[in-house]
């Protein structure tokens, strides 16, 4: 892999190096962190949708099916059943 010389200033160096951990190259703190900024929170996908109406009913509907069937199941090795 070819390596780049960039400059930066001392309060940027500083700010780099605090954000360093044992062992980890600055190369690795700079993927690290530009990594963790593009990782979009949840609410980022909140009002995404732009399916049909109708798909997104089915998506709903199965969701609590399924969990109507995973808390039945807990209910039952809560009780002994498994």
């Amino acid at each position: 892999m070819g390596h780049k010389t960039i400059t930066i200033s001392e309060e940027a160096y500083n700010s780099l190096a605090a954000l360093k951990r044992e062992n980890e190259s600055f190369t690795e703190v700079i993927l690290r962190v530009v990594s963790e900024l593009n990782r979009k929170p949840l609410t980022w996908f909140a009002g995404k949708w732009f399916g049909d109406k109708s798909e997104l009913d089915e998506i709903l509907r199965v969701i609590r099916s399924t969990w109507t069937e995973y808390e039945a199941e807990l209910g039952e090795r809560k009780n002994g059943v498994f």
